[in-house]
């Protein structure tokens, strides 16, 4: 009988251990895809300061995925996908996905001065989500959970 108390008492807290690292490697998948587009997003500043063209950072929420394109410096050379040791198109695993995106549109794009255009990206899958925010001084931070709202990085004097 005590034997199968104790049988029992090991069944329990294997089953909580499992169900707690199962939910776990989820989180740790949403981190390692909020790093990898936290450091894209530094990398994308010093791609544009470096080469003198504009670089934008492209969110493909339907293919689940990001990458750098370098802006030709004439119109009909289009763009050019930055592919190197430092960068390259990362697909997000399966149960992550891109939650939410505010900028212009669905990229941010980086210019030669250092500036950039102010950004928010929120990655999850449903239960933890970390946030990617850029402002316009070409700062980048990432903050686990949701932000509400990105800094511009600029001070609106006219308000009180």
């Amino acid at each position: 009988m005590e034997l199968l108390a104790v049988a029992a008492l090991i069944a329990l807290l294997a089953g909580v251990f499992i169900a707690r690292a199962g939910r776990s490697g989820s989180k740790s998948a949403v981190l390692r895809a909020g790093r990898e587009l936290y450091l894209t997003a530094r990398y994308a500043r010093v791609a544009a300061v470096q080469s003198g063209r504009e670089v934008a950072l492209v969110l493909d929420g339907k293919q689940g995925r990001f990458l750098l394109t370098r802006r030709g410096e004439k119109a009909d050379q289009g763009e050019q996908v930055i592919s190197d040791s430092y960068s390259r198109a990362y697909k997000l695993p399966e149960t992550v996905k891109i939650e939410r995106v505010k900028t212009e549109a669905d990229e941010c794009v980086f210019y030669p001065d250092g500036g950039t255009e102010p950004a928010l990206v929120q990655i999850g899958d449903g239960g933890s989500s970390v946030t990617v925010l850029v402002n316009a001084l070409g700062r980048v931070r990432l903050v686990q959970g949701v932000v509400e709202d990105v800094e511009t990085g600029r001070v609106d004097l006219d308000k009180k």
